[in-house]
């Protein structure tokens, strides 16, 4: 196993490297095309703006390789936080496109302080709806991660593994798509629950 978690500058990696460490999982910290090609799995993290982390990546030459990585080659690709929203189309939050892994547009959460839900949405929050298999093997029918996010997917095409999660409305909390998986939320934060379903990730 060679597990890639790509930095593209857009955030703190320890927590997501330490989780990596204790699940006794070998793993680099890179940006280096040469490094991605040999990997088995490669974890794209990410903290901050849709356009700045986007700009990054063409920046790094990294665009047409993680397309390749993702969709030809199919290596297990998992995009955390940021990292899932750069897998779509386009987020509202910028003007440039994502990776198009997967189709779709993020649209701002919508806030309700009559039921004292706000923007950002941080903490601890329940996830349901998913076929306990793949990167939701070992998971029970509802599992609690901590998020910490202001933009959201709404909603996944169908034959997709998809875990929802309920903010105002129901947004899309995670998904798997064959070896392309993606989690709004953190789960090298998200304590035993999150070291499961990155252990479970590892197995794909």
């Amino acid at each position: 196993m060679n597990v890639v978690v790509l930095d593209v500058g857009m955030g703190n990696l320890f927590s997501l490297t330490s989780a990596l460490g204790f699940l006794g999982a070998k793993h680099v910290v890179t940006a280096e095309a040469e490094e991605l090609s040999q990997a088995s799995h490669v974890i794209l993290p990410g903290v901050g703006a849709f356009d700045a982390a986007m700009e990054r990546i063409e920046a790094l030459g990294l665009y047409e390789v993680l397309r390749t990585i993702a969709l030809d080659t199919k290596v297990p690709f998992l995009g955390v936080c940021l990292g899932m929203q750069l897998m779509f189309d386009s987020s509202e939050e910028g003007e440039r496109s994502g990776l198009r892994l997967m189709p779709g547009r993020f649209t701002k959460l919508t806030a309700d302080i009559g039921v004292k839900l706000k923007v950002p949405h941080v903490g601890f929050d329940r996830t349901y709806g998913y076929r306990r298999e793949g990167m939701f093997a070992e998971q029970a029918e509802s599992a609690h991660f901590y998020f910490t996010h202001s933009f959201a997917l709404n909603s996944l095409e169908a034959d997709c593994n998809v875990a929802m999660c309920d903010h105002s409305s129901p947004f899309v909390a995670a998904f798997q798509h064959e070896n392309v998986c993606g989690v709004q939320f953190h789960p090298e934060k998200s304590q035993s629950t999150g070291l499961q379903l990155l252990a479970d990730f590892l197995t794909i």
